[in-house]
């Protein structure tokens, strides 16, 4: 005689239901990050107020440009007023493969700038609220254009390809693309 189980009203169906459901629960909660966030790094932060750049101390807000922010100790936020001065600081120790591991870009493709003309130069003034900062390895960079920021010629991130084509229409320029880019795509006036 084989006996069943009362478990009031469990059915394996039900188990199963709601054992899919834990275990959604539970990974919905383990993957709960800003949907913009590299693994294993803190979210991005907002650089409107008071921070100063890593590279050249400069008070990130007060000079146009577009910004980037590294957690190369994974914790500690190195805010930098300029991508390229970022990038330089990255790649002179990771392959471009690595990218997404170290922070985040302003990516243009999110941000909203404003064009400043001073002496017949073109500056962008860009966003730098948290909710503008995408993964480096995460947009293509426009290098070589004629647009500026506070350290002069600058690499502009874009999440969007097309974005960065009509940027290039504007301002003129090139596309890389994270997996190539190297130092020498960061050098002003060549590469």
């Amino acid at each position: 005689m084989t006996e069943r189980c009362r478990c009031r009203g469990l059915t394996r169906r039900r188990l199963l239901t709601y054992g899919g459901v834990v275990i959604g629960g539970v990974l919905a909660g383990c993957l709960e990050r800003g949907e913009d966030s590299a693994a294993g790094l803190p979210d991005p932060i907002d650089l409107t107020e008071g921070h100063v750049c890593h590279a050249c101390g400069m008070v990130i807000g007060a000079h146009p440009g577009v910004t980037a922010q590294l957690y190369p100790d994974g914790d500690e936020t190195l805010p930098f007023d300029s991508v390229r001065e970022a990038l330089s600081y990255v790649l002179d120790g990771l392959s471009s493969g690595e990218l997404d591991q170290v922070g985040y870009v302003a990516d243009l493709s999110k941000a909203s700038y404003e064009t400043e003309v001073i002496d017949g130069v073109t500056y962008l003034w860009v966003d730098t609220q948290a909710s503008v900062f995408s993964p480096l390895g995460s947009v293509v960079y426009v290098i070589d254009s004629s647009a500026r920021g506070a350290m002069g010629q600058e690499v502009w991130p874009m999440g969007e390809e097309h974005d960065a084509q009509a940027f290039i229409d504007h301002f003129g320029g090139e596309i890389v693309e994270p997996s190539q880019l190297q130092l020498h795509h960061l050098d002003t006036g060549s590469h």
